[in-house]
Formats: structure tokens, sequence, C-alpha cells
């Protein structure tokens, strides 16, 4: 019985040390689903959607804290890791998805979407360039993937939460940090597109002819 718990409990510690960034995806593709159905005009899905959406975000943010106190290097070198480090942007973008779906009932949408805008601005910074400096991978690109897009899907999460509570709180700021938020984006995923584009050619070139 011993042998088995703690069997365990290695596997849980083992998943834990893991933890991807990137699984506040989840949180958002729920959470667009619940507004996507909410404006098909099915309410009672998009409620059971938006519930789920919170519960996922919630353990989330618990187990990433629990990473944090418990396997803190891990979680620092996720930063550093050019395949990793990126997947720290669907936190921004979860935030947004579920201020955007709250912000016609509840104040906490403007909490939300401070925070998410907050560390969009933070990492849109830290992010490249900690991985920059700690990736071993030269040249950087040659490491890019699927998760870059992030970088730049946070910028319109921003804009689309900033719109969503600039409609039931009319004003120019938060406007001008839709547009503002907005146009970044479509700048990021062009770089990004770059980025990627050049990963993939870099690949093919390196690839052993036959």
């Amino acid at each position: 019985m011993s042998d088995a718990r703690s069997t365990l409990v290695g596997r849980v510690d083992a998943a834990l040390r893991g933890l991807s960034p990137g699984y506040f995806a989840a949180v958002m593709a729920t959470g667009v689903l619940s507004v996507g159905v909410a404006y098909d005009g099915r309410p009672l899905l998009s409620r059971v959607l938006l519930v789920l959406a919170v519960v996922m975000f919630v353990g989330l943010v618990l187990l990433n804290g629990w990473r944090l106190v418990s396997h803190r290097a891990e979680l620092v070198d996720d930063f550093t890791r050019p395949m990793r480090g990126f997947g720290f942007y669907t936190f921004v973008a979860a935030l947004d998805v579920l201020a955007a779906r709250i912000a016609a009932y509840t104040d906490l949408a403007l909490w939300l979407l401070t925070i998410a805008a907050a560390c969009w601005l933070l990492r849109g910074y830290a992010v490249p360039w900690t991985t920059r400096l700690g990736s071993d991978e030269r040249p950087i690109v040659a490491a890019a993937n699927g998760t870059w897009f992030m970088w730049a899907v946070a910028g319109p999460s921003v804009a689309v939460a900033a719109a969503a509570v600039a409609a039931v709180r009319p004003g120019e700021t938060l406007a001008a940090i839709a547009v503002g938020a907005w146009f970044v984006g479509v700048f990021l995923y062009a770089l990004d597109g770059v980025f990627v584009a050049r990963c993939a050619s870099c690949s093919s070139t390196s690839a052993p002819r036959t």
C-alpha cells in the first residue's frame, strides 16, 4: 500500500515538475466557446462552459503556485526555453477571455483586464528577452514553434477584453488600449510568421538528404 502511495506521489510530483505554462490555453478555448454559444442564443450552455473555464483557471493558478513553491527552478527555467516560454502568454489570453465573457455583468472584468494588460506588457519584453539570453539554441529561431504565436494572440486578447469592458464603461482610455493592443498583435503575428517560417526553413535545410 505504501509503495503504491509513494508511486502515486512520485507521478504527481513529476507531472507538477513538468507542468506546461501553456495549459491556460484550455481556459482560453473554453471561454471562447462560452462567448460563442452565448451569442448563438444558448445561455445555459454558455454558463456551464463559463463555470468550467473558471474552475480550470483557478485550478491552474493553484497548480502553478504549487509548482513555484516546490519546483521553482523548473518554472524559472521555462522562461528561458524558446519552446516553452511563450506558453506563459496563455495566462494573459485566459484572463482576457474571462473578462470579455463577464464584462456585461460585473466590474471584476475590469480587474481581470488590468492584470492581463500588466502581464502582457511585462511578459511582452521579459519572455522574448529571457528566451534569447537563456537558450543555447543558435540561431534562436531554430527553436521557434507554434507556441510563439501566443506572443501575438495575447495582444488581440487584450484588445477584445478592453472593447468588451468599454461597451459597458465608455471611455477613451479603454478604446485606445483596444486599438493599440490590436495593432501590436497584428504586427507580432507577422513577426512570428517570419520566425516560424525561418525555423521551418532551417529544419528543411539541416535535414539529411536521402
